[in-house]
């Protein structure tokens, strides 16, 4: 009699833990789909790539335990919290996918503001940028990387979008820092400018780098 006891006990306990972990996971799902949600609000804004980075790490850990959860053997035969089989889908719908909805996003807003930016900076150095060029520089995000080959026109986007900046008051002169990495290529780059807005910029190769960036303030650095 003694042994059942124990048994009856013994799972008891593992029960009541199970109901413990099986909380906190509801718990911590639905405020990690909610931060998801959030990160959607402003249809018409950009949103920060650096900002789902930072949803990501923080809800990896619970990625981890809910995958970890839906691979074993009891969820499986259909032995789970109903909440749990109802809240991961959703969640992992969420975290997985949201990097592919993050780029559409940003493109859509981007090529909703194409005619309004050309109608600002256009010329650039004579002519119009396409529309690849133009939604470059409509992006307003923090850090955009931008890969291109010899003679597409990346310079010429770099000082449409400094052009842009300077035309919408969104940076003074002095607050844009304009990197290259070679001197005669900073040089040139800080002639074209010139040209194009009538402005001096801070133009610099990447060796100066170090000794420079620290003793100011910059708003908007662009690299070619």
């Amino acid at each position: 009699m003694d042994f059942w006891n124990k048994l009856i006990s013994r799972f008891s306990t593992t029960e009541n833990k199970n109901k413990i972990n099986n909380n906190e996971l509801i718990t911590k799902t639905n405020e990690a789909i909610t931060d998801f949600e959030c990160l959607w609000n402003k249809p018409n804004d950009f949103i920060e790539p650096q900002a789902l980075d930072l949803l990501h790490n923080k809800w990896n850990p619970l990625f981890e335990a809910l995958n970890t959860k839906t691979k074993s053997f009891s969820y499986k035969l259909g032995f789970s919290n109903q909440n749990i089989k109802t809240l991961s889908p959703k969640f992992f719908e969420l975290y997985n996918r949201s990097k592919d909805k993050l780029h559409i996003h940003n493109e859509n807003i981007a090529r909703t503001r194409i005619d309004i930016i050309e109608q600002l900076i256009t010329p650039v150095e004579g002519r119009r940028l396409d529309n690849q060029q133009l939604a470059c520089i409509a992006k307003e995000v923090k850090s955009h990387l931008v890969l291109a080959g010899a003679g597409t026109g990346k310079t010429s986007t770099i000082i449409g979008y400094i052009k842009y900046l300077l035309a919408n008051k969104k940076c003074a002169p002095n607050e844009i820092l304009v990197l290259s990495f070679t001197n005669a290529s900073a040089t040139e780059m800080a002639q074209r400018i010139f040209s194009e807005t009538g402005f001096k910029l801070s133009a610099f190769f990447t060796w100066l780098l170090n000794m420079y960036f620290y003793k100011n303030s910059f708003k908007s650095i662009a690299f070619s």
